[in-house]
């Protein structure tokens, strides 16, 4: 029979009561290959990770792929062990998240060169700020001359923050047109 039209069926049952399920540990995915694994004193073979990286639909390149066997079988003899398997998914991880990282600009170079920047942009405010202060706390028979001069250099510093600034797209107003 169909349902009544408006949806007027029984609701769908609650989920199963039990505890949440647990994040998965490479020791895990390692077992997942279950009593084969076992079997082999030796680990897995080559074949069988690759195998285990297939069924798992791990989004990676055939270069990845190597890579990441490359980084599993530490000791070369072409079978991984738990241990090896555990080391060379904590390597392949960091390298994914640092490409990732270093993707989208947050390299350690990067950082360093962001931070070095915002270390000077508030020096250069702080002496912006404090010669601004200094032209009108000028005390003698000079002052006036001490005050233009002084003037300048902050107009100076002001067009050139000005000038280094970025835009927004609707914020360039150089033509009305």
């Amino acid at each position: 029979t169909t349902p009544p039209p408006g949806g007027g069926g029984p609701p769908p049952p609650p989920p199963p009561p039990g505890p949440p399920p647990a994040e998965i540990e490479p020791v895990d995915i390692f077992l997942l290959l279950g009593l084969e694994a076992r079997s082999i004193d030796k680990g897995l073979s080559l074949e069988n990770l690759q195998e285990l990286i297939a069924f798992m639909q791990l989004p990676l390149t055939q270069e990845q792929k190597d890579q990441f066997a490359a980084f599993a079988d530490l000791d070369g003899n072409s079978h991984i062990s738990e241990k090896e398997f555990q080391a060379g998914w904590d390597m392949m991880l960091d390298t994914f998240l640092a490409a990732g990282a270093e993707g989208v600009g947050l390299s350690n170079s990067q950082i360093s060169y962001r931070v070095c920047g915002c270390l000077f942009t508030y020096c250069v405010l702080l002496v912006f700020i404090m010669i601004g202060l200094a032209a009108y706390h000028e005390v003698g028979v000079h002052w006036q001359w001490a005050a233009s001069i002084r003037a300048a250099i902050v107009g100076g510093c002001a067009l050139a923050v000005v000038s280094m600034r970025a835009r927004a797209a609707g914020e360039v107003a150089t033509k009305f047109e």
